[in-house]
Formats: C-alpha cells, structure tokens, sequence
C-alpha cells in the first residue's frame, strides 16, 4: 500500500463526519461563518519548535467547493503555523464530499509559502488558538 493510500485510510478511521454532523470530541471548533465551520484536531496538533507547530483543521463548507472538477464539501488540511509572525503554511489536504473521498494535495516543499494573516481573519484566530491549542494552553471551543 502506498503512502497516499494508508494517509487516506487514517483519515478515514479517525471518524471524521461528514457538515451537519457533530465532530468527534477531539476536534475543537474555532471558528464559524456563514460559509464554513472550522476545527482544530486537539490530539494531532503540536509544537514543531519554539515558535512554529503544526495543526490538522477540518473546513466544513455550507456548500459544495470546488477542486479542479470535483465537488468537495469538507477538507481537513495539515497546516505550519508560525506563532510568532502570525502566519501560516499548507503541507497537505485531503477534500472530501460527505463522507466520500475526493481528492489529496501536497504541494512539494520548493513550492510551499507562508501566508501572512490579516489582523482579526479567521487566519489570525487559527493560528492563535492552534497555536494554544497545540502548547496545551485552554481555549474554549466557539458556540
């Protein structure tokens, strides 16, 4: 089995719900819009070092997005995230529709860039509470 297939088939075991349904304990809801809900897994988010950590998210889309040609309605995407200079970076996503796989991304690292976080973006609420969240600081889910 190759690495993209058993990455999916952790994915998959871990229980992730498909938008409507509640998410498993382990994922902290962070922030909410009208488009989209945002989690952070609080037992696979951890300090890289001193100033970066890395955090899984789940975005659960109201409606279906779009990715190339497949419809997809939730991606849980492994993140960077520099506390320190409040930005962040994608090293992986997989998108799903329900609970049907759709597709996995990994940029190779040549190409991966940070990305700055606009003062008061949901971008600057992630990474300040995955950042909390992966020092083990509380933050209290958002309602």
């Amino acid at each position: 089995m190759c690495k993209r297939q058993t990455l999916v088939l952790v994915v998959l075991a871990l229980g992730l719900s498909s938008i409507g349904e509640a998410q498993d304990s382990r994922w902290i809801r962070i922030d909410r819009t009208s488009q989209f809900v945002l989690y952070v897994d609080k037992l696979r988010t951890r300090p890289v070092d001193s100033t970066t950590v890395d955090a899984w998210t789940s975005w659960e889309f109201t409606t279906p997005q779009i990715l190339i040609d497949k419809r997809f309605d939730r991606m849980v995407s492994l993140l960077r995230l520099d506390c320190r200079a409040t930005r962040s970076m994608q090293i992986e996503a997989n998108y799903y529709y329900g609970k049907t796989f759709v597709a996995h991304t990994e940029p190779p690292e040549s190409l991966r860039e940070w990305a700055s976080a606009p003062s008061q973006s949901v971008n600057e609420t992630l990474i300040i509470r995955g950042c909390l969240i992966a020092r083990g600081q509380p933050t209290e889910p958002v309602k």
